[in-house]
């Protein structure tokens, strides 16, 4: 199994097995969150001036044009603001989210092969993540709080508190590579259920 050759329709498939196995039919969901991956989004807390509606909006759409690889689509963007910055008067702190429009229709394409109604809403995984741990635990009063959420094919770390600028960072290594690690170390080949058996 390598994550980073499969395909699409693998995709698709994988993920209708897994529903089927726990009984979820895409038709008869009326809700539905997904969220992009880190390496397809950009995040980042930034400190602009204090602005009303478009104006705000423009400064943000030139500070997210810095920061995103452009794919030659445009780019969508959403935003939270923070609140007013404790250092510097007249400016506030806004966490910025963006991503372009070719990776939105990508993931969009997807969720409908799968078989869902309606893609319903997009999240960014790094902010589902800190959204769930804040959901359950609240935020750091002091300190900071540290997500590392290995996944398979990256890893993707958050660190936030209540004085903390929000940070996240995606790495370019997870389970899949640790597991390759580990076999090629150890000479195994677990091509086949049986000898994942026999090595068990």
């Amino acid at each position: 199994f390598d994550p980073e050759a499969m395909t699409k329709a693998q995709w698709v498939a994988n993920t209708q097995d897994l529903l089927k196995s726990i009984k979820i039919k895409p038709r008869s969901q009326k809700t539905l969150v997904s969220s992009l991956v880190g390496s397809s989004t950009t995040i980042k807390q930034i400190l602009t001036l204090e602005l009303g509606g478009d104006e705000l909006i423009q400064s943000l759409e030139f500070e997210a044009k810095k920061h995103i690889p452009l794919d030659g689509t445009e780019v969508i963007m959403d935003y939270h603001i923070l609140g007013e910055n404790l250092k510097e008067i007249g400016k506030i702190d806004v966490l910025l989210v963006a991503t372009t429009k070719n990776l939105i229709n990508q993931h969009n394409q997807l969720i409908k092969e799968i078989g869902f109604k309606k893609p319903g809403i997009f999240d960014a995984t790094p902010i589902a993540l800190a959204n769930l741990h804040i959901f359950n635990k609240g935020i750091a009063k002091e300190g900071t709080d540290v997500i590392v959420n290995i996944g398979n094919k990256s890893t993707t770390i958050v660190v936030y508190g209540e004085n903390q600028e929000f940070l996240t960072r995606e790495l370019n290594i997870s389970g899949h590579h640790f597991n390759k690690a580990i076999m090629t170390k150890n000479n195994i080949d677990y091509s086949s259920a049986e000898e994942l058996k026999i090595e068990k």
